[in-house]
């Protein structure tokens, strides 16, 4: 017996535009038997909802608590993504490339898993950047992780894919200021005042922020973190 479901969720409305706005595509590689695009389309959509990832719920047992590093003059930044080139630590690093040439003071935090094959792009900027390095691998426990993101001023995404994103959420959740890439689920989430449209203009606001550490820290970015809830699948689960 086929069964259908009767509700499709989706993590974001980034994600469910993206599915929509491919079957077409998809269905066209079909050889025979094919269907009707428009009626999939409409189909899929009429019982498409969005439910943003649970993770509230996570987010509000954390402490926050006080972190003298907060009010320091060298600005932490921290960059915790997979150690994939789907990431794009190449654009990351560059800008950090840039801000030591220009003579700046920081330090980097760059967590995240690795794999079989990490690329070699890593092992480059752990000795070029070796003056500058916080913390350089995975953290040995989530309390580590979350002292050191609780301890950055920054938090940076170069991804060019990314499903959501709860590191990026769990760094700004505990004080970090997020800058993002004008892509993929990004947009959706942050402020436009979080977001940079090239790796130009990521090298920008990360020098002034070096310059002026405290302008990342002492600014707050507004995002409903409560959006972020499972409370929310009571509208769809009842």
């Amino acid at each position: 017996m086929r069964k259908v479901a009767d509700e499709l969720l989706f993590n974001s409305e980034y994600n469910l535009s993206s599915f929509l706005g491919n079957i077409t595509k998809h269905l066209k590689t079909q050889p025979d038997f094919r269907p009707d695009a428009k009626t999939v389309v409409e189909k899929i959509s009429q019982k498409s909802r969005v439910l943003y990832f649970p993770i509230y719920e996570d987010l509000k047992s954390l402490k926050l608590g006080e972190n003298e590093s907060k009010s320091g003059t060298c600005l932490h930044i921290v960059w915790p993504h997979r150690w994939e080139h789907d990431k794009n630590p190449e654009a990351f690093f560059q800008a950090l490339y840039r801000l030591e040439a220009d003579g700046l003071e920081f330090k980097i935090s760059v967590l995240g898993e690795t794999y079989s094959a990490v690329p070699p792009v890593f092992e480059e900027a752990r000795s070029r950047l070796k003056d500058h390095i916080a913390n350089f691998g995975f953290p040995l426990s989530k309390d580590e992780y979350h002292d050191i993101l609780r301890s950055a001023d920054v938090v940076v995404s170069t991804a060019l894919h990314e499903t959501f994103g709860v590191a990026m959420l769990e760094a700004t959740f505990l004080g970090c200021y997020p800058l993002v890439p004008n892509r993929l689920v990004y947009p959706e989430i942050y402020p436009v005042e979080c977001i940079y449209s090239t790796e130009t203009q990521l090298y920008k606001r990360l020098k002034r922020f070096a310059q002026y550490p405290k302008a990342a820290q002492e600014h707050s970015v507004s995002i409903d973190f409560k959006r972020f809830s499972i409370d929310n699948s009571d509208i769809f689960f009842k």
